[in-house]
């Protein structure tokens, strides 16, 4: 596959008659049929979602690099997709971070062509384990009442509290204490 995507010319035309920022998602229903003929599989897999997924954003990678040679800036990010006239905090960004990891792995060819369907399931499901963690994070914070980022050590000096406090030979609500130690768990488990 040569170094040319052929969804560059079509994205660029929608930028151009574009009055707002686009989303990635908008984008993908626009080049519906380019994508179509670029990715033939029939059964929507999860592989094919992901070839669709780095055609469109290998051409918004490659349209990055040439408008800024033109005084342009095109900002890419799932929900703000726009051209723009380049400033020097944009164009400077670019230069030195040549668009950051996910442009430099979008604008080589070989992680679409090496591509297997295990590996696209090994992504997702890393993605959705992290995703859920998140959440799982949150709740475990907001249970031992700690807001923002706290150093580990700090953490489990609130852990310790809380549970003396809640503790049931202190007076204490079992199921409270039992709620408190879940949360501690839960740190501790995305910690390590």
């Amino acid at each position: 596959m040569s170094d040319s995507n052929p969804l560059v010319i079509p994205i660029l035309r929608i930028l151009r008659h574009s009055t707002a920022p686009q989303t990635l998602l908008g984008l993908f229903d626009q080049c519906s049929n380019e994508l179509a003929l670029l990715v033939t599989d029939s059964e929507q897999s999860e592989l094919a979602l992901f070839q669709k997924n780095f055609f469109l954003m290998n051409a918004l990678y490659q349209i990055q690099v040439q408008v800024l040679e033109e005084g342009y800036f095109l900002s890419v990010s799932p929900l703000d997709i726009q051209l723009t006239d380049s400033d020097s905090t944009a164009g400077s960004q670019l230069a030195v971070g040549g668009g950051g990891k996910l442009a430099t792995y979008y604008l080589n060819w070989d992680n679409l062509k090496s591509i297997s369907s295990d590996e696209v399931e090994h992504l997702l499901n890393q993605f959705w384990e992290r995703y859920l963690s998140l959440d799982k994070e949150q709740e475990a914070k907001e249970i031992l009442g700690i807001r923002g980022n706290l150093a580990w050590t700090e953490t489990v000096a609130t852990y310790r509290r809380l549970a003396s406090e809640n503790h049931p030979d202190r007076g204490g609500s079992a199921a409270n204490f039992v709620k408190i130690r879940e949360a501690y768990e839960v740190l501790k488990a995305l910690n390590q």
